[in-house]
């Protein structure tokens, strides 16, 4: 198996990255079991420029299982703001909910948010705490209304998760925005198990997913922040 290398600190240009043509067809987590899902995620290789840009750190996510087709989600990260005088370190969170699409695949849930703090949905500018499309229009718009942007394609429970968001570009069925993200349960685990890295990767890359543009989120030193976001 060829080895696979991944942007340490380097920018994305998009919300995702946009291909020519539909999305590629992606596997679904069989089996799935919502409840051993459930707890704390961190971030550890992602390519979504508009909500884990270049500038947060310690990015995680928790989840909380609402009822069979309702999960809570908190995504919280630690944004790196340069301010006039001194740099500043933004503790920041948004909270909503992952809800079922089809009940025949638990695995594939639209993902919205109705609450925000620190810098909270314009996490790449680091703008007001809430969304206001009047104010701050969104360069890279998803699709209206709730759609598939979250879709558990390989999850061992323990250790790793690797998320998908895929969808039509504009409602075109030439392009396609598409986003993947490798969360782990232990921010030490990818280090420890590189030669599992490797094989999620080429699984990534097997499935017509773009890898080239994922870039490493930094996860040093989070402990400090323990307990300080919601």
């Amino acid at each position: 198996m060829k080895t696979f290398s991944v942007l340490a600190l380097s920018s994305v240009h998009a919300v995702g990255n946009i291909f020519p043509g539909e999305c590629p067809e992606i596997p679904n987590q069989p089996d799935f079991d919502a409840e051993a899902y459930m707890g704390v995620w961190f971030t550890y290789l992602a390519n979504d420029w508009k909500n884990v840009p270049e500038n947060a750190d310690c990015v995680a996510a928790t989840y909380d299982l609402i009822s069979d087709s309702v999960i809570g989600v908190n995504n919280t990260s630690v944004f790196n703001v340069e301010g006039r005088t001194q740099d500043l370190q933004i503790l920041s969170w948004a909270k909503g909910t992952a809800e079922v699409m089809d009940a025949s695949e638990p695995t594939e849930l639209y993902v919205s948010f109705n609450e925000f703090g620190g810098c909270g949905h314009y996490g790449w500018i680091c703008g007001d705490t809430r969304p206001d499309k009047n104010l701050i229009p969104d360069p890279f718009p998803a699709p209206e209304g709730p759609h598939v942007n979250y879709q558990v394609a390989d999850t061992d429970y323990e250790n790793y998760t690797v998320i998908i968001s895929c969808y039509a570009w504009n409602d075109s069925p030439v392009e396609h925005s598409q986003i993947s993200y490798i969360l782990v349960r232990d921010r030490e685990w990818p280090a420890k198990n590189q030669e599992k890295v490797q094989e999620l990767l080429y699984n990534l890359e097997s499935w017509g997913l773009d890898i080239n543009s994922l870039r490493e989120t930094r996860q040093d030193n989070c402990d400090q922040w323990e307990g300080r976001i919601p």
